[in-house]
């Protein structure tokens, strides 16, 4: 997700109560306790997550980074995008959910995403 406040509202009524929801913890970067590197503190905390969740929208370079990250090492990932369009093309197989700046959307999209990749196996 972009260091950005406006996103802050999206994290605390969609993100985080879709992966509790799961009994996940939803951990973002910028609150996380840093140690070395930002990209070596990027990387670990990628590598021990069991689920990433990447807010793509205004395709921010430092998420598609991450998130190219995340697909390397094979991680389960669902994107969250405003629009459409928030969605790169090269991205549109992996699962999505179109929010259109409604958090409930993005919250039951995220849910029904976090259920098929359970049920799939693809997390703990």
């Amino acid at each position: 997700m972009p260091f950005d406040s406006a996103f802050d509202v999206l994290h605390r009524r969609a993100i985080r109560p879709a992966l509790e929801q799961f009994a996940f913890v939803a951990e973002r970067y910028d609150d996380a306790p840093k140690v070395g590197s930002v990209l070596e503190e990027m990387s670990r905390s990628i590598d021990r997550a069991d689920l990433v969740i990447a807010v793509v929208t205004g395709k921010n370079a430092n998420v598609l980074f991450e998130l190219g990250i995340t697909i390397a090492l094979g991680k389960p990932c669902v994107l969250l995008a405003g629009s459409a369009s928030d969605v790169p093309d090269f991205l549109s197989h992996l699962p999505h959910v179109v929010y259109h700046g409604d958090p409930m959307v993005a919250r039951n999209g995220l849910a029904a995403n976090i259920s098929t990749i359970r049920l799939a196996g693809t997390t703990s």
